[in-house]
């Protein structure tokens, strides 16, 4: 990433200005273009830490007793058993979001979040690692943790019990500060022969 800003000393405050700042967070879009392939969800039970950026959620059905029929869809965490196409997304962040008790940007059940669906090609998203994930390699598939504690976060593991690849979503950078870029809706390069 670029170093940011610090300024000079008697220099003037500001000179160039910037759509995209060079700091990462997780789930921050990587350009401003991507707002247009990003949908929204009601969250639905996620626990007392809420719903954090930057990780893979599940779409599950809101069933109203008054309304026969599905009516909506609500987003959790993956858990165990759930497959890669029943990832949605992956939850951007943006300046409505809440902060839980670990200070963490978040949205709790009820509200409403923004999420970046993994059928739309193109987007680029800054994802949460695994802490001592595998370092990813850009242009592999990501894979979807499935495991209680770490539920939704990206790594770069191969597929076993607790983590799922997601064919779809691929990695755009190398681990940084435990943050790695992705792309949804794209096919992964071919291995080179």
């Amino acid at each position: 990433m670029a170093n940011l800003y610090t300024g000079t000393w008697n220099g003037f405050g500001q000179s160039e200005y910037f759509d995209q700042q060079a700091t990462a967070l997780a789930g921050q879009i990587a350009f401003a273009s991507d707002s247009d392939l990003i949908d929204s969800y009601s969250v639905g039970d996620v626990g007392p830490n809420g719903l954090v950026a930057g990780v893979a959620v599940v779409a599950t059905p809101e069933i109203d007793t008054v309304r026969i029929g599905l009516n909506a869809e609500s987003v959790i965490l993956p858990k165990s058993g759930d497959t890669a196409d029943k990832i949605v997304g992956i939850v951007i962040r943006n300046q409505q979001m809440e902060t839980n008790a670990d200070g963490e940007a978040c949205h709790f059940q009820g509200r409403m979040c923004n999420v970046a669906r993994a059928i739309r090609a193109g987007a680029r998203i800054w994802v949460r690692l695994v802490e001592g994930s595998p370092a990813p390699v850009p242009g592999t598939p990501a894979g979807v943790s499935l495991d209680t504690a770490t539920a939704g976060q990206f790594t770069a593991a191969a597929a076993s019990a607790t983590v799922i690849a997601i064919p779809n979503i691929v990695f755009k950078s190398v681990a940084d500060n435990g943050l790695a870029l992705v792309e949804l809706g794209v096919t992964p390069a071919a291995p080179s022969a």
